[in-house]
């Protein structure tokens, strides 16, 4: 979900999404479950050609996993149609059940 509380434009203006799982047997029988989630750089670069950096980070009670190019070229992109500069953070609790 992305948030779209239209009485916070602060908070309309934010690239942020939340990923949510929640699971529910429909058998009632025990399963055990893990679910894959996986991420590329390609939110953080122009082409494919470009270095880099991914950085796993724990602070306070969270886990994240910080992607970005090497260059940050903030003016470089040339009239390129995507930019080539900041990060994408991936962000879970900082517990093993959900992060390794």
């Amino acid at each position: 979900m992305t948030p779209a509380i239209l009485k916070e434009i602060e908070l309309l203006s934010l690239p942020i999404t939340f990923i949510e799982y929640t699971i529910r047997n429909t058998d009632s029988i025990s399963h055990n479950v893990q679910i894959y989630y996986d991420n590329s750089a390609d939110p953080v670069v122009s082409n494919s050609s470009e270095e880099v950096i991914w950085s796993l980070h724990e602070e306070r009670t969270l886990h994240y996993l910080k992607i970005g190019t090497e260059a940050q070229k903030f003016n470089g992109n040339n009239g390129a149609d995507r930019i080539n500069w900041g990060n994408f953070y991936v962000m879970t609790e900082n517990d093993t059940r959900y992060f390794s």
